[in-house]
């Protein structure tokens, strides 16, 4: 008999609200009490709370009578701790205890709360927001499933991975949770009053408004045409990409050209490589209230509302992005609107949704596409530390990464044979630029060998001997791009590898059966990472094809994964499977999860102690467990781009996952600024760029460069440290030449990066061992302090820096401000301030505003050019005085996993601010190799000289250390 699947939406109600009919309705009954779970029932709905740890709880609820289990993809079940808990029964409700917890779910609606041991409401359910709506995805029975919780009290929230929207507190907003390429998924969220929700489903997700946005021509809104009729916008088609010639004027009752195929029709001879298109007309309320319009495009595009320009931006034009606006609108009330696109072939479309239902915005709510279920687990703590610790207790701590992917990254898209790669890192070298990673991109391989994993022998005509110069002579490493990815056979290619996996039926097959083509124009698809023995043939070649020749590090690219580009999410599911778990819809967002997975374990297997590194452009929640980092995706090269990855990075590592990296610089740049730049280089260059850029100047050389230098700037304080892109050159004697402010700069940025290794290595150690955050919103240590719950343009770096970067052309100063509680130190000058209030700080082009936190300890070490280069035997340590202060220092053998074995070295200091006293304890641990002594140089930031970035040269005290604790009195 078929299954028939019925809608369940429990009872809504505001909190404290008791509605008495419900319990007669639902009357939920304990049914059993186990080991470390009870589970409830009503007449609709069945109910686990299961006790993970004293401070973690995983709910389960579902209308089925099990409920069922399912794949578990974030979660490591074996982390599970044995922890004494009961359950009692109240007359209103079930009560189950830990030693951190109360959790109490009401008989009558179901509604489960947290409270902590005292009694105090720390969150709860909104009741009847338990939601299952019978679906088919796919062809599978199923339901779309949600909950909410109330966020009354919370005033932010913060996680969900990397959304490029520009929001640092979630508090009230919107996101879609869907794998893009500039867009990075995890499910995690924490409020500023430290408690977390994993929402445990693989589906594409929204958090917040449920809704999907609507085209214009859906109801909720009433459009106007330029002449005030009723109907559609006014669309004007030009021939050309600067709104010169007109081509024709229509009407256009919705902006559709969001996905291939393109949804709106272009007139018939409209030039839509190299036209543009404006849409001119108003829009007025069908009901009172907030409105949301989402812009979505690629190229160039303009948005004004009620004159006001929003949006001037540009993406390439395969690479789409989008940006929500609000408008408080009322009906009888018409805003204008103009939008404005050079098409380039790309991509534009702009939706809106209608008020969205009440007190939303009080509520952390998400709802996905696919689950028999209800999942979340609910973490709690005492600091925002204590909740990503709890998160990385559920999913996975972060595995020390090699000490080298803490120095400088090299790369650019891309090195294209094996003697430009070397004489790169020969330049730095002779040039005295500390370098640690040089990055091969794609095409390394013969053009439409694509998964083949052999090296083009023209170009690349000996790995080996190229990856032995780098590490025997050059001291540097080399990370290599990998992808999921295989081309079809087609002439004399025989796709050994492509015919292997498809024996197996380990290939997605849609994009075959459609002979569609890649960009190179290749037939070609993904295989199934979900199948643990096509990771284990997909790392096998690998191994034997690149990880045998020696290179050290994976760029996993494309794991959205980008089966193709531009295609609408029904298609991308159908293209990026069946997997072997389950439904691409049901699987759509962990394929970057497994696989990680499959690289990671199997080097462990082929070099069980040498350190895994691995890039991603996605991240899960739970891939840090796997040595994964991620950057931002292939954002464009734009002064906004660069203001909105600060928010981003601080909403990344909030949610859990320590490890994050941008392009610096942008990975595509306008041609107004590759023209500038074409005749600066080697012509191994293609040509060809073309002379009419969108607004081409003939100073966009010098605002590029000023745009690279403000982003290489803010990269040296990120948790990586990494240059890419695409033309002009990235190396950084190609942005500018010796001698000029930009490159003395970055070169002093550069230095500063790896005379702070002591400080930066002793975080990654932190991460490790005490899940500590590197890139750190303000909320992390100043949650007591409102203002810095919304500052989204500075983030600490450590405990000791406040990094405030400049996003602005041409800004040579910026508000920077300083959170209260503490008093502040300007890195470059030594000037104190208080904190609670916001200053003007000098930014020169040569700077960015840098505080560091009054009650900091900073170790310095020697001048290096690799991070191995010289021991740390002579390390400044520099004390801000103001407050008490500790700092471990952290140290390890760099490269294998004898740390965990316990092989490493602590080194605990603290500063005693009343006494001036400096406590250096005893060090504690051991490792191969290790320092038996060292100097320890003390500094007072009171005494430094006129350049704070390199060591003092007038120390208060040199103290010579040999593992005993020291008291220094300063």
């Amino acid at each position: 008999m078929k299954k028939i699947l019925l809608p369940i939406t429990l009872i809504a109600m505001l909190p404290g609200v008791l509605i008495s009919e419900a319990a007669s309705v639902e009357s939920y009954q304990m049914i059993r009490k186990d080991d470390d779970s009870v589970l409830f029932r009503s007449a609709n709905e069945t109910v686990e709370l299961a006790v993970f740890d004293d401070d973690i709880i995983h709910v389960t609820a579902s209308p089925l009578k099990d409920i069922p289990s399912s794949n578990d993809y974030m979660v490591v079940a074996d982390n599970e701790k044995d922890v004494p808990w009961n359950v009692d029964e109240t007359p209103l409700s079930y009560v189950l205890s830990t030693d951190a917890l109360q959790v109490k779910l009401s008989k009558s609606t179901g509604q489960v709360a947290f409270y902590d041991l005292e009694g105090n409401l720390i969150s709860q359910e909104v009741v009847g927001s338990r939601s299952y709506e019978p679906a088919v995805e796919m062809g599978e029975e199923t339901y779309h499933v949600g909950t909410a919780f109330w966020a009354t009290q919370d005033k932010a929230l913060y996680g969900l991975g990397g959304q490029q929207q520009g929001i640092v507190n979630y508090k009230g907003e919107d996101a879609l949770l869907m794998q893009f390429n500039v867009i990075d998924v995890n499910t995690f969220v924490q409020s500023d009053r430290n408690y977390g929700i994993l929402w445990n489903n693989d589906s594409i997700t929204r958090f917040g408004d449920p809704r999907p946005f609507r085209h214009f021509d859906q109801d909720g809104i009433k459009v106007y045409d330029a002449d005030g009729n009723l109907g559609g916008f006014t669309v004007q088609y030009y021939s050309d990409p600067m709104f010169k010639t007109l081509f024709k004027t229509d009407i256009d009752k919705k902006i559709d050209h969001e996905y291939l195929p393109y949804n709106s029709e272009c007139p018939e001879g409209f030039n839509f490589a190299n036209g543009s298109i404006r849409w001119t007309g108003s829009v007025e309320a069908v009901e009172a209230g907030e409105y949301k319009f989402d812009m979505f495009g690629a190229s160039y595009v303009k948005l004004w509302i009620d004159g006001e320009l929003l949006n001037d931006s540009w993406h390439q034009n395969w690479n789409t992005w989008s940006k929500v606006y609000k408008l408080d609108m009322k009906p009888g009330e018409r805003h204008d609107i103009v939008l404005e696109w050079v098409t380039d072939s790309s991509y534009c479309a702009m939706k809106f949704l209608p008020p969205e239902p009440k007190d939303l915005n009080d509520q952390i709510r998400f709802t996905s596409e696919v689950g028999e279920k209800v999942d979340y687990y609910f973490v709690a703590s005492d600091s925002s530390d204590g909740v990503v610790a709890n998160y990385r207790e559920l999913t996975g701590q972060a595995p020390m990464m090699p000490k080298w992917a803490f120095g400088k990254w090299q790369c650019r898209q891309r090195y294209t044979n094996q003697d430009q790669l070397l004489d790169v890192v020969r330049e730095f070298r002779k040039r005295d630029i500390p370098l640690d990673n040089i990055v091969l991109d794609w095409q390394y391989w013969t053009l439409g060998t694509w998964g083949s994993h052999d090296f083009d022998k023209e170009r690349y005509y000996d790995p080996e001997a190229m990856t032995k110069e780098l590490h025997d002579d050059l001291h540097a490493h080399i990370m290599i791009s990998v992808w999921p990815k295989f081309d079809a056979p087609h002439g004399d290619f025989k796709a050994k590898n492509f015919l292997e996996m498809k024996k197996k039926s380990f290939l997605y097959e849609r994009n075959l059966d459609l002979e569609q083509q890649d960009w190179l124009g290749y037939v070609s698809t993904f295989y199934d990472a979900f199948n643990e023995d096509a990771r284990d043939l997909f790392w096998k070649r690998v191994d034997e094809h690149i990880f045998q020749k020696g290179f050290d590090a994976w760029w996993l690219d494309a794991t959205e994964p980008d089966v193709h580009s531009n295609i609408t999410p029904l298609e991308r599911k159908l293209r990026q499977g069946p997997t072997a778990t389950g439904s691409a819809a049901r699987n759509f967002n962990a394929f970057s999860m497994v696989h990680s997975q499959g690289v990671y374990e199997g080097q462990r297997k082929s070099a069980p102690n040498q350190r895994v590194f691995i890039l991603t452009r996605s991240t899960y929640a739970g891939q840090q467990r796997y040595a994964a980092a991620t950057w931002t995706g292939d954002v464009p090269a734009r002064w906004e781009a660069l203001k909105v990855q600060i928010p981003n990075g601080i909403n990344f590592c909030a949610a859990g996952v320590p490890y994050w990296t941008t392009d610096i610089g942008g990975f595509s740049v306008e041609n107004r600024f590759e023209v500038q730049f074409q005749n600066d280089y080697p012509n191994d260059y293609a040509a060809g760029l073309g002379g009419e850029g969108h607004r081409q100047t003939g100073h966009d050389k010098e605002e590029y460069r000023e745009l690279f230098l403000r982003w290489y700037q803010f990269g040296a304080f990120c948790p990586l440290f990494r240059v890419h892109g695409e033309f002009p050159y990235r190396e950084i004697y190609y942005i500018a030449p010796e001698g000029h402010p930009v490159y003395k700069s970055m070169l002093a940025y550069d230095k500063l990066r790896y005379a702070l290794m002591p400080y930066t290595y002793s975080l990654g150690g932190a991460v490790t061992q005490d899940d500590y955050t590197i890139m750190r919103g303000l909320f992390m240590d100043f949650g007591y302090d409102e203002t810095a719950l919304n500052i989204d343009d500075e983030f600490m770096y450590g405990p000791a820096f406040l990094v405030a970067p400049v996003t602005d052309f041409k800004a040579r100063s910026r508000d920077v401000y300083l959170p209260a509680g503490a008093g502040w130190y300007n890195f470059h000058t030594g000037a104190f301030s208080h904190g609670g209030r916001t200053v003007t700080a000098s930014a020169p082009l040569t700077e960015i505003p840098l505080f560091v936190k009054a009650g900091s300890i900073v170790l310095f070490g020697p001048e290096l050019q690799y991070v191995d280069e010289k021991p740390a035997d002579k390390v400044e340590v520099r004390i801000y005085p103001g407050a008490d202060a500790s700092f471990t220092l952290y140290e390890d053998e760099g490269t294998t996993y004898d740390y965990e074995k316990g092989s490493f070295t602590e080194i605990p200091m603290t500063w005693d601010d009343e006494t001036k006293t400096l406590t250096i304890g005893d060090r504690e641990g051991s490792y191969e190799g290790m320092l038996e002594e060292r100097d320890f140089s003390i500094v007072l930031a009171t005494e430094l000289h006129s350049d704070p970035k390199a060591q003092a040269t007038a120390p208060a005290k040199i103290i010579h250390y040999t593992g005993k604790q020291l008291k220094i009195q300063l």
